[in-house]
C-alpha cells in the first residue's frame, strides 16, 4: 500500500509451507517470533521446534537473496521461563547469519588464463 509498510508476524507453524508465497509476496517485513530453545518453543508454540524454525528462516533468506524483501525480523518472547535461553538462541541466530553472509560475500577464485 502506498505510504505504508506491510508486514506479517508468525510463530512459524506454517513458515516452511508458505515460504514461496512469502518470498514472492509484496510483504515488506516478515517477523518471526521465537519463544526459547527447542523444548520451550515447542511447548509454547504448538510443537514448533526453534532449530527447525530457524532453518525455515534461513531458507527464506536464501530464496529472497537478490530481492532483499521481505526484510526478516526475529523477535524473542522473553518470559521468566525463557530468559535463561535467550543468549544461546541469539548466538545461534547470529552464527547462522554470519555463515550465510560470509558465503554470499566470498570473492570468487580467479582461474588461471
Amino acid at each position: 500500500a502506498a505510504g505504508c509498510r506491510v508486514g506479517l508476524t508468525t510463530g512459524g507453524e506454517l513458515l516452511s509451507e508458505a515460504a514461496t508465497w512469502l518470498v514472492e509476496s509484496p510483504l515488506d517485513v516478515l517477523a518471526v517470533s521465537v519463544a526459547g530453545s527447542d523444548d520451550s518453543n515447542a511447548r509454547l508454540r504448538d510443537g514448533v521446534v526453534t532449530s527447525k524454525l530457524l532453518e525455515a528462516v534461513a531458507d527464506i533468506a536464501r530464496r529472497r537473496s537478490s530481492r532483499r524483501r521481505p526484510r526478516l525480523h526475529l523477535a524473542y518472547l522473553l518470559t521468566r521461563e525463557t530468559a535463561a535461553e535467550l543468549e544461546p538462541v541469539v548466538a545461534a541466530v547470529v552464527a547462522a547469519h554470519s555463515r550465510r553472509r560470509s558465503a554470499s560475500t566470498a570473492m570468487p577464485r580467479s582461474t588461471p588464463s
